[in-house]
């Protein structure tokens, strides 16, 4: 399942949902101007999800909640969330749960540009996470 949001202007919302039974699962939400919103969730019994928010302005949020079994019952199982942020005043969130063991990772990035930033990632699972948070 793929999905794709590009919105510009201010003050709009984008929401994904992504559930079910899945092998591949893509979200990319492309933001610019003030004030927006975004928020992926992809849940359930994926075996590759991949999440990008990119955001250009002033005073966003950003939030991605990856769930599911990621079991290894796929080639190459993963969660990758990235959650990209340039301008001033922004609150981004990651939170990816899931079996997270060497072969099947947990793969994290916030990176937020210039002043009064907000960042936060949550990993639980098994071992293979990796989390970066990059504020400029």
């Amino acid at each position: 399942a793929t999905a794709l949001i590009d919105q510009t202007g201010s003050q709009q919302t984008a929401t994904i949902n992504q559930t079910g039974a899945v092998n591949v699962s893509s979200a990319r939400v492309t933001q610019g101007g003030d004030g927006h919103e975004a928020t992926i969730t992809q849940d359930f019994n994926a075996n590759q999800n991949n999440a990008v928010v990119n955001q250009s302005g002033s005073g966003h949020s950003a939030s991605v909640e990856q769930r599911g079994n990621v079991n290894g019952s796929f080639s190459a199982t993963f969660n990758d969330a990235t959650i990209l942020q340039s301008g001033t005043g922004h609150v981004a969130s990651i939170a990816q749960y899931g079996n997270g063991a060497p072969d099947n990772r947990n793969t994290a990035l916030i990176d937020q540009g210039f002043s009064s930033n907000v960042g936060h990632i949550t990993q639980r699972g098994g071992g293979g996470n990796s989390a970066t948070l990059v504020q400029r």
